[in-house]
């Protein structure tokens, strides 16, 4: 099984990519050298998955430059892959499956800061036809893996317009953390608008 570690960076120390063992491959997009400094980490995972369609591997660890402090446990989670899978806090078969500390629901109340209070409904409707769930149950800091095979169930358009709403939508990456599960997940969105 090959197994990537995606990683969204700007200029954070990733020290901790060194306990990562050889067999994993990682990968890290610097932000104003490999990618524009736009759409945080939702870019960078979308243009990674667009740009890599045909050399995807089997599974696809993304994750900010500092997971540790969202994930204490991430480095021993990928290194142990596939056996720590059900580590995680957000279980999909296939994926995503997010690793966080723990889940928070989208109409929960929200600690200080606006950062909780995006509202998902506009980047749903650039996404997916019908109406996006009333409640919404998320894993914040986009930590999470997923399979290949789930990776290629959406089509190049659909990514490019993922991609173009993570950089257009002022609170896109913020609006992408609390969807990412939907993007994968057909019984939720059965009309894709791409």
């Amino acid at each position: 099984m090959t197994i990537d570690v995606v990683v969204a960076r700007h200029n954070e120390d990733i020290s901790w990519a060194k306990g990562i063992l050889p067999d994993r491959r990682l990968v890290v997009y610097t932000k104003n050298v490999d990618l524009p400094n736009v759409g945080r980490e939702a870019s960078t995972y979308l243009n990674h998955i667009v740009k890599n369609r045909d050399k995807l591997a089997d599974w696809t660890f993304f994750c900010q430059a500092n997971p540790v402090y969202h994930c204490r446990n991430f480095v021993e989670i990928v290194n142990g892959f596939p056996d720590t899978e059900l580590q995680c806090v957000l279980f999909n078969a296939g994926g995503p499956s997010f690793y966080v500390d723990k889940p928070v629901r989208n109409l929960e109340i929200n600690p200080p800061g606006d950062d909780l209070k995006n509202d998902c409904r506009g980047l749903w409707s650039g996404l997916f036809k019908g109406n996006m769930p009333e409640d919404i149950l998320f894993a914040p800091c986009s930590i999470f893996g997923i399979s290949r095979n789930r990776l290629l169930s959406r089509s190049v358009n659909f990514y490019w317009q993922a991609v173009l709403l993570s950089c257009s939508r002022p609170r896109g990456p913020w609006e992408f953390e609390r969807l990412w599960s939907y993007l994968w997940r057909d019984k939720d969105t059965p009309f894709v608008r791409c």
